[in-house]
């Protein structure tokens, strides 16, 4: 029953993530104005925003105009309770679990803005650090291993990006330092680890497609987002797994 009530819950708060990525990249005020559809302006009434199942009664589809509602709103409702229940899980009914989710609720939202935008911005990266400072300020803290997590995977992304031009974006070194503070060093590498892994496969993909050509641009943040959600969710699990094969 706990787990229901999380998964409403996130599926209710990330249907605010939503409103985050379509209004951050043009600038709009997030807080203030209603909910409204894009193609005709129509504000969206209570009725019609009861996460995922609002999105099923409608076939997708705004009710006055009849356009397509993004899909991805919906994902990002289902994503949200996922994730609400995968921080109970690990955290019980604590502060970190409500701290965690909100990480999450950036974490995605940076993912998702960087995928249609390829462009990481300054205020969601704030909201990260601020929300992860939190975290780490109510946990134990190990000042050898929190600085290693801050600054070997974003020094060394930031190092190779002005080596290599385009290898890196300032947003990625940038999420990656601020993470830091979330993460510990071997979640960090994990994540990196998985972030470059699933890239690199993604890319391979799209080449073999012909749908990218091998000087075009992937945005990496969504892939990062990747490795963090694994690292700290599954993380212990993984690296327990992995130096068990050498012991």
């Amino acid at each position: 029953m706990i787990e229901f009530f999380c998964f409403l819950f996130g599926s209710v708060i990330f249907s605010f993530a939503g409103v985050c990525i379509d209004r951050i990249p043009k600038g709009e005020d997030i807080v203030h104005g209603r909910s409204h559809c894009d193609s005709c302006g129509t504000d969206i009434q209570a009725y019609d925003l009861i996460p995922v199942v609002s999105f099923i009664l409608l076939r997708g589809r705004c009710r006055n105009c009849g356009a397509k509602i993004p899909v991805y709103c919906l994902i990002l409702e289902i994503l949200g309770g996922i994730l609400a229940i995968l921080c109970y899980r690990l955290n019980g009914l604590t502060v970190n679990t409500i701290i965690s989710f909100l990480i999450c609720f950036v974490l995605v939202v940076i993912a998702f803005i960087d995928q249609f935008t390829t462009d990481i911005y300054t205020s969601t990266v704030i909201a990260l650090g601020i929300f992860c400072l939190i975290y780490r300020v109510i946990n134990d803290i190990d000042i050898v291993n929190l600085l290693l997590s801050m600054f070997v995977i974003s020094g060394f992304m930031f190092v190779v990006s002005m080596i290599i031009k385009g290898a890196f974006g300032i947003g990625d070194v940038e999420l990656m330092f601020m993470t830091g503070l979330f993460l510990s060093f071997e979640e960090m590498l994990l994540a990196f680890f998985v972030g470059v892994l699933t890239a690199g496969i993604t890319g391979i993909i799209l080449l073999s497609r012909k749908q990218k050509e091998g000087s075009d641009h992937i945005a990496f943040g969504p892939f990062l987002v990747i490795g963090i959600l694994i690292a700290y969710f599954f993380g212990k699990s993984i690296i327990s797994w992995y130096f068990g094969l050498f012991i």
